[in-house]
């Protein structure tokens, strides 16, 4: 396809029939990258008149917008985006190159994306230089939290770094770098099939951005917000595991049949809680509650830094009866010592 300027992509958009409706989704999508940062837009289009615009930082492409003004929609791809990514917000299909398209039809599943663009975005300018990690308390081999400059408490981040700016601001809060995160021998898996084989919790779902349908949630325009997605519900007697890389986090139960308290539940619950604290964190609070002076356990001091650095939060959970989820749960704490259950004495 033959490049050509954007100023001539939004005139062609603008004379193809159905072209005016799948415009006013590629501006939008433009406008979420744009206030990321800095964007080079390269525009092109064929002599079949397919046309596409991608979006580069620093000379990397982090997204690109195919049109389709037939249809209506327009497929996006987002560098570094999976499946379960794009999935809330349309249909996922692999091209030749083995690269994952998700079909947006609307405005509504393009705000979804935000995230994700943010999360390219930063991602792209993260390549550009040497890649560094500033640990958070639990994730192999960290040194102890450091204090929070303004509210006190003990947080710490599990960042990639690759900006000097980004570098400035986890320094004025009082972050040191405390090494390196690197892959282990195990893998990824290693965890995992042990929790489903040997203890029956197996993978429900997730914690993180991009997953939010708006609705009541009152962080629903904040970009990088948290939700969670749980593909399959336990009503009763859950046990469930909170996992960020190979790492389990916390354990923790649910569904006890007092109230409306399924795995869902709790987990909107957990995603809201840090949305609050990140947002209190940020000088944007979207409730009344005053942190600064409310005891944070451990989940509360580090969840800000997990918000802010986009890590996904994965949730395996199993059910059992009223007589063993609350001996399962100590169980599990007990031989795996996560880092954000809060112990006493």
């Amino acid at each position: 396809m033959a490049e050509i300027n954007v100023s001539e992509f939004d005139a062609y958009l603008k004379g193809a029939h159905g072209g005016a409706e799948v415009l006013e989704v590629i501006t939008l999508l433009r406008q979420v990258a744009e206030r990321a940062g800095e964007v080079v837009w390269r525009a092109s289009l064929g002599k079949s008149g397919s046309s596409g615009i991608s979006g580069k930082r620093e000379g990397r492409v982090f997204c690109q917008f195919d049109p389709k003004p037939t249809v209506p929609h327009v497929c996006v791809q987002i560098v570094g985006a999976s499946v379960a990514d794009l999935t809330p917000s349309g249909t996922v299909h692999m091209r030749k190159n083995g690269r994952h398209w998700v079909d947006i039809r609307d405005q509504r599943a393009a705000k979804v994306l935000e995230p994700l663009i943010f999360r390219a975005y930063r991602e792209a300018g993260v390549a550009l230089g040497p890649r560094r990690s500033v640990a958070f308390p639990g994730v192999r081999g960290i040194t102890t939290p450091v204090a929070h400059a303004d509210h006190g408490c003990q947080t710490a981040a599990a960042l990639v770094v690759g900006e000097p700016t980004v570098t400035r601001e986890l320094e004025s809060m009082g972050f040191v770098r405390a090494g390196e995160t690197r892959p282990t021998d195990s893998g990824k898996s290693d965890v995992r099939k042990e929790l489903r084989e040997v203890h029956g919790l197996d993978h429900v779902g997730w914690i993180r951005s991009g997953a939010c349908l708006g609705g009541r949630c009152r962080a629903k325009h904040e970009p990088g917000h948290y939700h969670a997605y749980i593909e399959r519900d336990i009503e009763k007697y859950a046990v469930y595991a909170l996992i960020i890389g190979d790492q389990i986090m916390k354990f923790g139960k649910a569904g006890s049949g007092r109230g409306n308290s399924t795995l869902a539940h709790r987990m909107r619950g957990t995603a809201s809680c840090g949305n609050e604290l990140w947002l209190f964190d940020e000088g944007r609070p979207v409730s009344c509650f005053d942190w600064s002076v409310r005891r944070r356990d451990m989940f509360k001091q580090v969840i800000t830094a997990v918000i802010r650095s986009g890590q996904e939060i994965e949730v395996y959970a199993g059910a059992f009866t009223a007589s063993t989820f609350e001996q399962k749960e100590r169980e599990l704490n007990g031989k795996y010592n996560p880092p954000w259950v809060q112990r006493h004495g």
